[in-house]
């Protein structure tokens, strides 16, 4: 796929993912209808899984590597991993939360951009 080509392609996902984690409700239905995404609440794991998604995206747009992710991902201090997060039923964002939140993200970018790179060179991660 030419770059320009897979920069396009990498900006519409952006897109759409930034437009589904804001599109909580019919609020939101005009703005969900012009990009072409869903509406309707998120439960913790989705959140947790289209940022985390988000997060590589957002990098592979940028052009960093593993190697500048990874880096990146480590400067971030506070972050607290909660496998029971995704469990949680009722969110009720507060300091302590976001924290949860944002380190079982970081936990889960990884992975994601090593997929996109993955599916850019044709070779699958088994």
């Amino acid at each position: 796929m030419p770059a320009n080509a897979q920069a396009q392609t990498l900006a519409e996902e952006i897109i759409r993912i930034s437009a589904r984690l804001s599109s909580i409700d019919k609020r939101f239905a005009r703005f969900a209808s012009a990009v072409g995404t869903e509406i309707g609440p998120l439960d913790m794991h989705e959140r947790i899984e289209l940022t985390a998604r988000l997060n590589a995206l957002v990098a592979k747009h940028y052009g960093l590597n593993r190697n500048q992710l990874e880096i990146i991902l480590q400067s971030f201090e506070g972050f607290k991993e909660d496998k029971n997060l995704e469990k949680l039923k009722e969110i009720n964002w507060n300091d302590a939360l976001v924290r949860k939140f944002n380190g079982e993200v970081r936990k889960r970018v990884l992975p994601y951009f090593n997929s996109l790179n993955s599916e850019e060179s044709g070779v699958t991660a088994d």
